[in-house]
């Protein structure tokens, strides 16, 4: 409805493309700001983002149940659907405390709901958005950065070190806290191989976030300090 036929179908289809592959780019010069509370965008982006995100393994099976060819579903798949969903829901709750107050404070209540949501599933390496970034609460910019290290699932069209891998430590850690030296999840244990894997990809992500950062912080004091006046990077003094 805000544009013609053809202009409306090539947007349609480039940012249907765009939200599958967890890319993120928009031909519009606000992202999806404009479309902030319209339910058909919003909801159509956020389920292509989680489709591809969830990777095509996930997919398969899923497909085959409700086919009725496969009985259950594999513990990957399983882990994958269980974090995605925990993911979504605590990103969104937590982006609505922190900014309920704050950039959405004046949007009608079912707009501050469909913003918490959208600003959750899109930041694990899809890169939309429907508020103004730079406009955020320094909370909410570290929740975003966490879902963005975290990403999407193996053998999808995202990045991140992986939903499985996040899940795997938290549960190595429930579990080593119960006196169990192996990890098992739905009765089954996992490889020590695997976990042992998933660890050090966390940690080496880790570690070359917080060197590159060092890096940047470095130069930006080195560039933006002038006689007389503390240095600064975002507006904070250091």
């Amino acid at each position: 409805m805000d544009f013609p036929l053809g202009t409306a179908l090539y947007h349609a289809v480039y940012n249907a493309i765009s939200a599958f592959n967890n890319c993120g780019y928009s031909l519009f010069s606000d992202n999806l700001m404009g479309y902030q509370g319209d339910f058909i965008v919003n909801l159509t982006i956020m389920g292509l983002i989680v489709h591809g995100g969830i990777g095509f393994i996930v997919q398969y099976e899923v497909l085959l149940l409700v086919q009725g060819v496969q009985k259950r579903l594999s513990v990957h798949t399983k882990i994958v659907l269980i974090s995605t969903t925990l993911l979504i829901l605590s990103g969104a709750f937590l982006f609505y405390l922190f900014e309920r107050n704050h950039i959405i404070k004046d949007a009608p209540v079912l707009t501050k709901i469909l913003t918490s949501f959208f600003q959750s599933v899109t930041p694990r390496t899809a890169g939309f958005n429907t508020v103004d970034i730079g406009l955020l609460t320094n909370a909410t910019i570290l929740l975003m950065m966490v879902l963005m290290f975290i990403g999407a699932s193996p053998g999808s069209t995202g990045g991140g070190v992986k939903t499985t891998s996040a899940a795997l430590l938290v549960m190595l850690m429930w579990n080593r806290l119960k006196g169990n030296l192996d990890l098992n999840i739905f009765n089954r244990t996992i490889p020590r191989e695997i976990v042992s894997r998933s660890i050090s990809i966390i940690f080496a992500s880790a570690f070359s976030i917080a060197i590159i950062t060092s890096v940047l912080f470095d130069r930006r004091r080195r560039r933006s300090s002038t006689p007389g006046e503390p240095s600064r990077f975002c507006g904070i003094p250091f």
